[in-house]
């Protein structure tokens, strides 16, 4: 009787420990980011300034107090953490502005809050993060 019920305590223990362990595999990472909002970067040379609203995303090159369009074109709302999302150019706003990018696609890695791409503009490249504003 007693090594049966050990065995029966021993296979609960083992089926609360696996419980347990499935639950908190289940985390909030795996579910979409609301991207949906304004973000910043601030360097010593140049700041960033962007804003996703209705599927688009609009990133504004700040230098000397100027403000520049640099990149506008299409955006997901949500996306997953470390998903990559590629954007396609509003060729004809860009052809307007004087720092807009000639690229017709930009690849955005999303973060926990942040949107990373690569900028390269005038011999100067970088990997820009912006972080959202709180």
């Amino acid at each position: 009787m007693i090594k049966w019920k050990f065995k029966k305590q021993a296979a609960i223990v083992v089926i609360a420990i696996f419980s347990v362990g499935m639950l908190s595999g289940c985390s909030n990472s795996n579910e979409p980011q609301e991207l949906t909002g304004e973000y910043f970067y601030q360097s010593e040379t140049f700041n960033f300034e962007a804003d996703v609203t209705d599927s688009v995303i609009n990133i504004y090159l700040i230098m000397n107090e100027n403000r520049a369009l640099y990149w506008t074109g299409t955006f997901e709302d949500t996306a997953l953490v470390d998903e990559v999302l590629v954007s396609d150019a509003d060729i004809d706003e860009l052809a307007l502005s004087l720092f807009g990018s000639l690229s017709e696609t930009k690849e955005f890695t999303i973060g926990d809050g942040t949107l990373i791409y690569d900028f390269s503009i005038m011999a100067i490249d970088s990997t820009i993060t912006l972080n959202r504003e709180e």
